[in-house]
């Protein structure tokens, strides 16, 4: 086999072992998103493409896990808020709007 190759599979399954979880749309990304600190650049890297944007917000969701994010950015890009959204579970807002309710 391939020496390149070889090294992809061992990294790959060494990376599941330890737990390295890759870009994609999961509440353990989401959770890495951190409001003021985060730009959109940042959040593609975590979450990857929206599935659809409304002005600056982005929504994500995926009906099978019936689960859902949306995040808000402000007028420099910068995440201003953010909410998970378990259909099975219940709503969790981002710590930050917590308190402003």
């Amino acid at each position: 086999m391939n020496r390149r190759l070889v090294l992809v599979l061992t990294l790959g399954a060494l990376g599941s072992l330890l737990g390295c979880e890759g870009p994609g749309f999961t509440q353990a990304n989401y959770e890495r998103i951190e409001s003021g600190l985060h730009e959109r650049k940042d959040v593609w890297k975590l979450l990857g493409a929206p599935d659809h944007e409304a002005g600056d917000t982005w929504f994500y969701e995926d009906m099978k896990r019936h689960v859902y994010a949306q995040v808000f950015f402000d007028d420099d890009g910068h995440v201003r808020d953010k909410e998970w959204i378990d259909a099975q579970a219940d709503w969790t807002p981002d710590a930050a709007s917590k308190s402003e309710r």
